[in-house]
């Protein structure tokens, strides 16, 4: 993106700390020239990293790595001092006037670059008002948040409720911490998340809200993947190593095949995994929650059946010759996991493989996608290998932490011909 340079004097050192947050303002003045005068003017003492005019044109008045003067008292979590901590965003607006999408397609743009030079969280991406309740207001009701999440920047709360109790307690761990009244920390709280709820007494949905900012194990669980990944498609897919890393697991599991397509579980954009089939002449059925892994699927094998879908009900009401979930079961919970394998002898032909990638201990782990956190699970190898014997199927790999496949750990199954054996889960 094209940023001009408006350098202002108004900075200092980081005292030696890096960026860990970003903070957006609006500028409640006319015009983006305005502020960035105001905002380079010596006698004013404020300053900025950036602003971003109404028609998406972004100016840069202080470098990244040094401390802008833009946030004033305040505190976010266990910050105090955010000026050292933060990089501030300016966006042109008056605070009574919607965001124009080339604005926010500017600011997506912006955050992608700052997000990934100092690897910040999305959750440390706040507003003002965060840090500063009462003091501060923006970037205020009209700003979208909603926006800001679907493109990966920010948290959005699940619908929920939780029980009135201990309103101060939780918004602390949530990461209010500014000193404030209850009735100013959940009018900031409510600016940030629920603007229409604004003047209502404390309720169910927003001790919700808190406890689930505040649970980092539930923000990042299981039941985000699906959007996680419905916003990172693009990112993921241009990232994915396609260094042929699995060429050997999937010869093993071709060698297996009898006739007829692969159902490929979790399959994202299709690449490398369901390509590696489709160029061996086999037909691919691939299924996936996030639509935009398989908008990007179909784009690369529009011969092929692409089905969005939650594994976890799936009932094709037909059966496959091969069934492989690589790099993609293990987004499930331990229970979770454990509850697919009547669905994987339910889609298997007789005598069909089954493979499959999983950790290489039970536990519970988390990794990124695109700066967003993605959670990963696993049962353990004995766990596995009791599933697979219950439901109707023989071992034939099983590899912990394979070193010539980038150290995954994987499962390569076959699914008995007297299919009798298999037992139901209860």
């Amino acid at each position: 993106m094209r940023i001009a340079q408006r350098p202002s004097p108004n900075h200092g050192d980081r005292r030696g700390q890096v960026p860990s947050l970003v903070v957006i303002h609006y500028t409640a003045m006319n015009s983006a020239e305005d502020a960035i005068c105001r905002l380079c003017a010596t006698e004013h003492q404020v300053s900025a990293h950036y602003v971003i005019g109404r028609e998406g044109d972004v100016s840069q008045l202080v470098a990244e790595d040094r401390r802008a003067w833009h946030a004033g008292a305040g505190r976010w979590g266990r910050i105090t001092d955010v000026n050292s901590h933060s990089i501030g965003i300016e966006l042109d607006n008056n605070g009574t006037s919607p965001f124009p999408d080339a604005q926010m397609r500017a600011l997506d743009d912006l955050l992608r670059g700052i997000r990934a030079r100092w690897n910040i969280s999305k959750e440390n991406v706040i507003g003002h008002s965060d840090l500063a309740p009462g003091r501060k207001s923006d970037p205020g009701p009209l700003f979208d948040w909603g926006r800001l999440a679907r493109q990966g920047h920010a948290l959005w709360v699940p619908e929920g409720e939780a029980q009135v109790a201990d309103f101060r307690s939780a918004a602390r761990n949530a990461g209010w911490t500014a000193d404030a009244s209850d009735a100013v920390l959940l009018d900031a709280i409510r600016l940030r998340h629920r603007p229409e709820a604004r003047g209502l007494p404390l309720d169910a949905r927003d001790m919700f809200i808190l406890r689930w900012l505040g649970d980092a194990t539930a923000r990042r669980g299981p039941e985000d993947i699906l959007g996680t990944y419905e916003r990172q498609a693009r990112h993921f897919d241009a990232k994915r190593s396609r260094g042929g890393m699995e060429d050997g697991w999937l010869t093993k599991f071709a060698g297996l095949l009898p006739d007829g397509p692969i159902l490929d579980l979790g399959c994202g954009a299709g690449a490398p995994i369901a390509e590696w089939f489709a160029a061996r002449g086999r037909g691919v059925t691939g299924v996936d929650g996030a639509a935009a892994m398989l908008a990007l699927a179909a784009q690369r094998m529009p011969e092929q059946d692409w089905i969005q879908a939650d594994m976890r009900g799936l009932a094709l009401n037909r059966q496959f010759a091969g069934l492989i979930a690589w790099n993609s079961f293990f987004h499930l919970t331990p229970h979770d996991q454990a509850a697919m394998f009547p669905i994987f002898a339910a889609h298997l032909s007789p005598g069909g493989p089954l493979m499959f990638t999983c950790g290489p201990a039970a536990g519970e782990t988390w990794g990124q996608v695109g700066g967003e956190d993605v959670y990963h699970a696993s049962l353990s190898p004995d766990a596995y290998r009791d599933l697979l014997d219950r439901h109707g199927f023989e071992v034939v790999d099983f590899v912990v932490e394979d070193p010539d496949c980038n150290r995954h750990s994987v499962c390569l199954a076959r699914k008995c011909q007297d299919s009798s054996r298999a037992t139901s889960m209860v």
